[in-house]
């Protein structure tokens, strides 16, 4: 007890130090050192690794800070210093995300309760503005309040703070989150419920002060709680569509708000289409001024009935869209609106292409994230007299987004109409920096072999993926050329490639090196029969020296003594496979590998032995 008073004492006496020199936030950087490491002291739970003495081994160490006395007082000056920090707009954000990140991790309920007492009685007297809010006061104030909620503390007065703030009401009605146990239709019900409950009053005035809070909270909150935003500004919309006078006064304060968050808009674009018709929602949206004004004229047209488009809608759709794309920025829709459009009038659908080709930054918002066979074939259909077109299009998108096309079907499509495609395919993912991080690359190498010309295919990509690199950097493409399959007619035809190739370049080591090298780290399986071929073709020892017989790198678990009794077992059975007086110093090689694997066999189970013993 003694110890720890002292170790009490002295974290105190850093801290007060350490505050000291902040001269209450004067000094900068020494208000930010004391920030974090104030935030580090809140901690109830703390983890970290240790290396074991005479060990390669690692402790995961995961420690509880139960509630004391000491602990309650270092909490209390932590939060009258970060208070009067808060002052501050340097620190004023820094300090919010410390008090919306607080977790009482690790704790049991009598811990966890006096820990969020004693934390909400300082943050209400010393951090926020009791009397007028801001938004942060009051989400810090709910968040305890939730907290309180779940170990059955019954909140006082001081936790209806957040209710003083305009902008957290209108928070906390537009936003609700998914609790464990409840369906999303439960979800979207409550929602309702409870926008319904709020507005059900509502006059103009007050839509004008909620989008008003709307505009506020779309620059203050992060992204995924614009999301749960958006939702709830549909329900408001959804909610009042029974009238139609008060729905149009109603999206038209929402645009002269100048239209916060990214609402659904085609829900909205279609109710005006249904109740005040095509020619009355064009000037409902193009008479308004707001930032989005393009994107919502452009919903007019995507939202259309298939059987009400004539002529006159085609034209206007045809000079918005040419004039659109004059701008800067202009708007792209997808390849499937376009069509709608483009069948009946060609220069639009030519201009459009020409855009689309000419700046592949729209290449991605044109073709869309590709995902079912039916947008497949509407692109195809869409190019079906200027496939280079798409060709060069698809190569921009796929350079641009990792989401376009997952499955490869439309580049399956365009393959079969355009074979050089594979060419430009393979040079794009030769260049790219993060090599098959998404997956999308393996679905297609592996379609390529599938093809009656996939020799032709696979010899280019095996040129410019793996013969142009170091042995060392080929590990990744060649796991995109020859991946694992349970396809026997794929598998068949890699391992005949890969033995072709080595037949073709049995005296040029450096190639065969590469060969070998794939085999083993890619195809494990092939190994045994690979070397003894190579052998066949080449029995030259030196050769054989340089080739590799196992991976360059491994990793495992536990102990490492499996992994070396495979490879000393592998060598037993190779050696055991070369007959004959051509491999007599070929078996020597090997048996002298073996041996040095015996011996570091060895070594490994002395210092294996030593790290169990030293941790018991």
């Amino acid at each position: 007890k003694h110890s720890y008073i002292n170790k009490y004492n002295h974290e105190m006496c850093l801290l007060d130090k350490l505050w000291y020199y902040t001269n209450e936030g004067k000094n900068y950087n020494n208000s930010i050192l004391y920030l974090q490491i104030a935030e580090y002291a809140l901690k109830t739970e703390i983890s970290f690794t240790e290396e074991i003495r005479n060990s390669r081994s690692i402790n995961f160490v995961q420690m509880t800070l139960r509630f004391t006395k000491e602990l309650a007082d270092i909490r209390t000056h932590i939060w009258r210093n970060l208070g009067i920090l808060r002052k501050s707009a340097e620190y004023y954000s820094i300090i919010n995300d410390i008090l919306l990140d607080i977790h009482f991790n690790g704790l049991d309920k009598e811990d966890f309760k006096n820990y969020l007492q004693l934390d909400f009685n300082n943050i209400y007297e010393y951090v926020i503005d009791k009397n007028t809010p801001d938004f942060f006061d009051a989400k810090i104030i709910e968040k305890y309040k939730e907290l309180a909620e779940q170990i059955d503390i019954k909140p006082d007065y001081r936790y209806m703070v957040s209710e003083r703030n305009p902008e957290f009401r209108i928070y906390r009605m537009l936003t609700r989150e998914h609790l464990n146990g409840r369906t999303i239709e439960e979800d979207e019900r409550l929602r309702k419920e409870s926008i319904l409950k709020e507005i059900g009053t509502y006059e103009l005035k007050d839509f004008q002060k909620l989008f008003c809070s709307c505009k506020f909270l779309e620059k203050t909150v992060d992204n995924r709680d614009q999301w749960f935003l958006n939702a709830g500004l549909d329900c408001v919309f959804e909610i009042i569509e029974g009238d139609t006078e008060l729905y149009l006064k109603v999206l038209k304060e929402y645009f002269d708000a100048n239209a916060p968050f990214r609402l659904n808009g085609y829900r909205q674009i279609r109710y005006l289409l249904d109740h005040i018709g095509y020619d009355s929602t064009c000037c409902f949206v193009k008479d308004s001024m707001f930032d989005k004004k393009a994107v919502w004229m452009s919903l007019i047209w995507e939202s259309v009935s298939e059987g009400k488009i004539d002529e006159k809608i085609v034209n206007d759709y045809k000079t918005f869209v040419l004039n659109n794309l004059a701008n800067d920025n202009p708007i792209i829709p997808t390849v499937q609106v376009v069509a709608r459009y483009g069948e009946r009038d060609r220069e639009l659908k030519a201009e459009v292409i020409k855009a689309v080709v000419s700046n592949s930054k729209l290449s991605v918002s044109f073709l869309g994230h590709v995902y079912d066979d039916n947008e497949v074939n509407e692109i195809i259909n869409f190019f079906r007299s200027d496939i280079d077109a798409l060709v060069s299009i698809y190569i921009s998108a796929i350079k641009s987004s990792c989401h376009i096309d997952y499955d490869g079907k439309l580049f399956t499509k365009i393959f079969d109409q355009q074979p050089t495609i594979w060419n430009e395919y393979v040079d794009w993912v030769k260049s790219k920096d993060n090599m098959h991080r998404d997956g999308n690359e393996y679905k297609i190498f592996e379609l390529i072999w599938e093809d009656d010309k996939w020799q032709e295919y696979v010899e280019y990509a095996f040129k410019v993926l793996i013969d142009d690199n170091k042995i060392f950097g080929i590990k990744k493409t060649a796991g995109l050329l020859f991946a694992k399959t349970t396809n026997a007619i794929i598998l068949e035809r890699k391992k005949y490639w890969l033995f072709e190739k080595l037949r073709e370049n049995s005296l040029e080591v450096e190639k065969c090196k590469k060969l070998m090298a794939i085999v083993v780290n890619i195809l494990p399986d092939l190994e045994l029969e690979y070397i003894l071929e190579f052998l066949k073709v080449n029995k030259n020892l030196e050769d054989f020296k340089e080739i590799p017989l196992f991976p360059g790198s491994y990793s495992y678990s536990g102990s490492e003594i499996p992994l070396i009794m495979k490879k000393i077992d592998f060598l037993k059975l190779l050696k055991d496979n070369l007959k004959g007086i051509d491999y007599i110093d070929h078996r020597k090689y090997i048996e002298e590998y073996r041996r040095d694997l015996e011996k570091y066999k060895e070594k490994v189970e002395l210092r294996e032995y030593l790290e169990n013993a030293d941790y018991a």
